[in-house]
């Protein structure tokens, strides 16, 4: 609470009604002085406790301008996985992130404008420039005079992805032929029998067979023998489409 009073002398003084509408906007300039200062504390406060979570936690963190994309702070984590030199301040995110001279496709700044409520956006991006895939989470905070910054904080799955996508291949496929194994193949066609019966449409099944595994395998080896293999899914998926 902010006030000002003032006399002349000890008896009652009749105040004008301009100096009343002056006293009053003085009070109002004062006190909007004072809240613009605790405010901007505030946000210092908040900026060096958000600095301080985000170089402890280990993930990577890139704050930009939400109007002109650039860079204004980069955490200790993503300067020094991934170089202080490529992630400069003063340039633009989708320059680093992207390699590209216009905005990422994927980004969510706009999202985030215009629904505040949102509070927090969280994609998978690849980055071409890194080579490298994030699971990157958006979001908008007060940062030193602005209003809003866009910070971006980026977990790498890349390595996650590529063993995701491993055990995905050797759980649906046989490595000997690279051809779709046994359990993958009756689910398959558990689906595609499925779907022909609600559509009461005929479907097609082609079976073949080796002939002389058994011999080829007894007189020059298994070696042999899953040569035949190999030589056989190749001759078969050189003959048939893709996509039936």
């Amino acid at each position: 609470m902010i006030g000002v009073a003032g006399m002349d002398d000890y008896r009652h003084r009749e105040w004008s009604a301009e100096e009343i509408i002056m006293l009053w906007n003085l009070c109002m300039i004062m006190g909007n002085a004072v809240k613009s200062e605790h405010l901007k504390v505030e946000v210092d406060v908040s900026k060096t406790l958000l600095m301080n979570m985000l170089n402890n936690t280990g993930l990577n963190a890139v704050v930009s301008d939400p109007d002109t994309h650039k860079i204004l702070w980069v955490n200790d984590a993503a300067a020094e996985r991934y170089g202080k030199d490529i992630f400069q301040t003063g340039r633009r995110c989708y320059e680093v992130l992207q390699g590209s001279d216009t905005p990422c496709e994927q980004c969510q700044l706009q999202e985030l404008i215009k629904n505040p409520k949102l509070g927090q956006i969280i994609v998978e991006r690849y980055s071409s420039a890194l080579d490298r895939t994030f699971m990157v989470y958006h979001t908008l905070i007060p940062w030193e005079s602005r209003e809003k910054a866009h910070v971006k904080y980026f977990v790498d799955v890349t390595e996650q992805n590529n063993i995701e996508k491993q055990l995905a291949y050797f759980a649906t496929t046989d490595t000997l032929t690279s051809t779709t194994n046994r359990s993958t193949i009756m689910e398959q066609l558990e689906q595609a029998l499925s779907v022909t019966r609600k559509k009461k449409q005929m479907l097609s099944i082609a079976v073949t067979n080796t002939n002389g595994l058994k011999a080829i395998n007894k007189e020059y080896g298994f070696h042999a023998g899953d040569k035949l293999l190999e030589n056989t899914a190749e001759a078969i998926r050189s003959c048939i489409r893709a996509v039936i």
